[in-house]
């Protein structure tokens, strides 16, 4: 009885590690995806979905390192088109509206 009990409790842990490091590949295959779609929502989920399955630390820093070129693009075209609209406004209630849009992109007029 004591073998066999040994041996069901090293199958239920080798069962458990092979279910861990499957999670891992998934989640990695998932940041992987998110990556070449260049997508800051997928990203950011596949970041936090790596994180649990505990992948490779410097996947998930080069997964942020991109998160962040990708927010920091997003946030300067966002200013160029606040920057565009202010110049292309016909009148006054339009350039209020673009200062507004500026504003909350972080440009200060």
């Amino acid at each position: 009885h004591d073998m066999w009990m040994a041996r069901t409790s090293l199958s239920n842990l080798r069962a458990a590690a092979e279910a861990r490091a499957e999670k891992r590949r998934e989640a990695s295959a998932a940041l992987d995806a998110a990556l070449s779609l260049d997508d800051v929502g997928l990203i950011a989920t596949a970041i936090s979905n790596a994180e649990i399955a505990r992948i490779d630390e410097a996947e998930i820093a080069d997964a942020k390192a991109r998160l962040a070129e990708l927010e920091e693009e997003i946030r300067m075209m966002e200013q160029a088109e606040a920057c565009v609209a202010m110049e292309e406004a016909s009148d006054v209630e339009s350039l209020r509206a673009a200062m507004a849009v500026a504003a909350e992109v972080g440009l200060s007029a």
